[in-house]
């Protein structure tokens, strides 16, 4: 009887870099004509968008943009604003880059930096930084059966997490809003800031819905006090359903979102009043998902009655050890440099995740990082009615995480749902900010997999007697399997005629009868 293999194939995305790269930018910006001199700098606030990604031979290739937002004092008296779109790109280079590959990636402002040239002048310094992942997608056969005559096989499952390619969907959210009483009509709108809270994801069949909460929080001038500020904020719930053509029961699902363009203007009510706010925000929702899959691979076989031919390749795969999620309430206080007036109130406090990294430590897994952000305040200077500054906080989390260890790769995400504020002093601002940290230890791990197996005629062998008796002494690393593969028996025979199962222990120096 011919040989017939049973197999199961494994898809796969290979990592061939997962790496990161700096990109530097310096931007000139010419005030508008419309706009006053600039006097002091208040608040610059710039957000990287990688806009498209491009694979050649050899090289990567990214189309970037910078939005910039840029709060400050005029000479003259008032706060005013300067709104700038920069286009940049940044290249890559290697030889593992070849076309045919998928390509994952993000990117975060590293650096910003602005200085003063002159009234009508300003210059931008950044470091944008970039991650990305490129990956190879693949079918890997596993062999998990070997129909033959008189075969022995050997078995062992293997686990391996099986990604999905990554499903985006451009999401629009847009609402209106009213002006609360009490405070004054809208006559400009300076900075419109958006942060996530909220998200989730759940899948249903080949689709995945999205949902969460934008917080839109709007500066403006007022109408009748031109070098008046107000500020507002609204919530702006969303549910989005993405197609996901490769998903399947029991997958874990993460979303990501990356924020595109936030537009932002005041509109006049039925009464020709400047009291509407319209919100419009676009963003990608960056659905990943995966699963485990555990096979019943063969890891070697043999024939008493023939000669096999046995070709196998190493593998490597990736084990998701496991996955965990943690909130924490992060509290600092956040002075205010010295040089710079008290505060008399709070304008606008914005917060995000700054370097976090995580490490085992026995059983667990220690996540250590900090929230950054910038505070901007009314002053109780009336020649500097409004500054800012920034801050840090530092946050420690303990995962208990069995299972993990040095070989393990962290894949760490921090979510800022709320942060709120208190002026205990005047020079003096308490910030409480809750987070939500998620943690996934992956691990590689190289297997040998049989690829095909080759029967081929048993050379002659002199034989014993029927009265032979062969006594093998067991030495040290000795198996059942192999000890029965050397002289070309049945595993059960050589385990019936000694009394042995699966689960006894060879010990050195023991006899074995070999039928």
């Amino acid at each position: 009887m011919p040989i017939e293999l049973r197999k199961e194939m494994l898809a796969q995305r290979e990592v061939v870099i997962r790496t990161g790269c700096e990109a530097f930018t310096d931007i000139d910006i010419i005030v508008p004509d419309t706009k006053p001199d600039v006097l002091r700098i208040l608040q610059i606030d710039a957000n990287p968008v990688i806009m498209d990604k491009t694979l050649f031979e050899g090289k990567l290739l990214f189309d970037c943009r910078l939005d910039v937002c840029i709060l400050y004092a005029a000479d003259g008296g008032g706060v005013k604003n300067i709104r700038t779109q920069q286009s940049f790109t940044h290249q890559v280079n290697s030889k593992d880059i070849t076309k045919g590959l998928s390509v994952e990636a993000c990117c975060s402002m590293e650096r910003l930096d602005c200085r003063i040239i002159n009234s009508r002048k300003l210059s931008i310094s950044t470091t944008v930084a970039i991650d990305y992942c490129l990956m190879r997608e693949r079918e890997l056969p596993i062999i998990v059966g070997i129909e033959s005559n008189d075969c022995q096989v050997m078995s062992s499952p293997i686990k391996a997490f099986v990604s999905s390619p990554q499903a985006v969907t451009e999401i629009v959210v847009k609402e209106t809003f009213d002006i609360p009483q009490g405070k004054s009509d809208a006559d400009e709108i300076l900075r419109a800031n958006v942060r996530l809270c909220n998200k989730e994801v759940r899948y249903a069949g080949t689709k995945a819905v999205v949902k969460g909460e934008l917080l839109c929080s709007v500066l403006y001038l007022c109408d009748i006090e031109p070098t008046s500020l107000q500020t507002m904020e609204y919530a702006l719930p969303f549910t989005e359903v993405v197609d996901l053509p490769d998903i399947f029961e029991g997958e874990d699902c993460s979303v990501d979102f990356i924020y595109k363009n936030t537009n932002c203007s005041a509109k006049q009510d039925n009464d020709g009043d400047n009291r509407i706010i319209f919100v419009e925000v676009q963003m990608d929702a960056v659905v990943s998902a995966g699963k485990e899959v555990t096979l019943n691979a063969i890891t070697d076989a043999y024939s008493p009655s023939c000669d096999m031919e046995i070709n196998s390749q190493p593998i490597m795969l990736e084990e998701l050890v496991a996955k965990r999620c943690n909130r924490e309430c992060v509290k600092a206080v956040a002075a205010i440099p010295t040089g710079q007036p008290d505060a008399m109130g709070v304008l606008h406090v914005s917060a995000s995740p700054g370097t976090v990294t995580a490490s085992p430590d026995g059983r667990n897994v220690i996540v250590e990082g900090n929230i950054v952000g910038e505070i901007l305040y009314r002053t109780v200077d009336p020649d500097m009615p409004v500054s800012s500054y920034k801050y840090t906080m530092p946050f420690t989390s303990s995962f208990e995480m069995e299972g993990v260890d040095e070989r393990c790769l962290f894949d760490v995400n921090v979510d800022v749902d709320n942060i709120s504020y208190n002026i205990n002093l005047p020079d003096e601002i308490e910030l409480r900010c809750n987070i939500c940290i998620s943690v996934g230890a992956m691990r590689t791990m190289q297997i040998n997999c049989i690829t095909d197996v080759e029967e081929k005629p048993l050379e002659q062998v002199q034989s014993c007697s029927a009265y032979c008796v062969k006594i093998y002494f067991v030495r040290k690393g000795d198996t059942l399997w192999n000890i029965a593969k050397r002289y070309r028996v049945s595993l059960d025979r050589l385990m019936g005629i000694n009394g042995l199962d699966q689960q006894s222990v060879l010990m050195p120096g023991q006899q074995l009868m070999i039928p």
